[in-house]
């Protein structure tokens, strides 16, 4: 009997090993994916979080750090699917901070993706969860900036501002200050007015494009070449364009396109303006010349 004591207490100790040795398995695989996600080795990360997922240990953060370097790797239908999954899993109860910083994952994806409403949804939801977070706030504001809401993008990036401690963020903040308050001071000049929408950059080494002679002679040379197309003056029909276009290295302007229209003939007119402009001077990073992304407002106002 003594033996068999002996015998069922080695088989518990063994039993027990099996455990504990499985469960150091099933952290050991989370820690180290999170180790290499950490390092950028994203094929490591994913093969790790996904076993981590299969052996039903915090499948929650690993849907969402295996979303974001699907994100990062360009595919963003398969980052916007792992990242959603994630935020489905969370209750009430989820932690603000690490709830937030997916949100704002997904709108990176989204925004990358060129729908700026759920881009700004999921932001919105990350500042509402962390008010305080300049980070967060520059983001919104961005988006804000690229949905036209002058005002708002302002808001935000004033608030950054004096929140803000990374200078990266801080540096943002000022750029998009600066923007806004010049776009919203020039919104009621001329008749056919034109404002340049620009990629706000993260620091001053970076020089967005810029059309020969600067933003007025820009401005004289649409209100001198635009030309009301008829049939929508006399139906009274007015409002912005929005025109964008790609500067290459060399300055030419290409693939211009409408991203906001008003009515045919007017969107027609405003391309045709566009297109005829001279060369710009070409944006650069550190003196290097760079491919950018330009926004043109053309504003139709009918002389009463």
């Amino acid at each position: 009997m003594k033996y068999r004591i002996i015998a069922l207490m080695l088989v518990a100790v063994t039993f027990f090993m099996t455990v504990t040795a499985a469960s150091a398995k099933k952290e050991a695989n989370f820690d180290r994916a999170y180790k290499c996600y950490e390092s950028q080795d994203w094929n490591n990360a994913v093969d790790l979080f996904n076993a981590a997922i299969k052996e039903n240990d915090r499948v929650m953060e690993a849907n969402a750090f295996i979303g974001s370097i699907k994100a990062e790797q360009g595919d963003l239908k398969s980052g916007i699917n792992y990242l959603s999954k994630s935020i489905k899993m969370m209750d009430d109860d989820a932690d603000p901070i690490f709830k937030a910083w997916v949100c704002s994952e997904l709108s990176e994806a989204y925004l990358e993706n060129k729908d700026l409403n759920k881009a700004f949804d999921y932001m919105n939801t990350a500042c509402e969860l962390v008010p305080d977070d300049a980070h967060y706030l520059v983001e919104r504001s961005v988006i804000c900036f690229k949905m036209h809401k002058y005002n708002e993008a302002l808001t935000d990036a004033d608030k950054a501002l004096t929140l803000s401690s990374e200078q990266e963020d801080k540096e943002r903040a000022q750029a998009m200050v600066k923007l806004c308050k010049s776009i919203i001071e020039d919104s009621d000049n001329n008749e056919n007015e034109v404002v340049e929408i620009r990629d706000v950059v993260a620091s001053d080494e970076a020089v967005m494009p810029e059309f020969p002679g600067g933003f007025n002679a820009m401005k004289q040379f649409i209100a001198k070449k635009i030309k009301y197309p008829k049939k929508a003056k006399k139906s009274g029909i007015e409002g912005n364009v929005i025109v964008e276009c790609s500067i290459d290295t060399k300055g030419k302007m290409t693939d211009a396109k409408v991203i906001e229209s008003v009515d045919p003939d007017l969107d027609k007119e405003a391309l045709r303006v566009c297109r005829s402009m001279p060369k710009f001077s070409p944006g650069s990073i550190k003196g290097t010349p760079v491919s950018s992304t330009v926004q043109i407002q053309v504003k139709f106002r009918i002389n009463k």
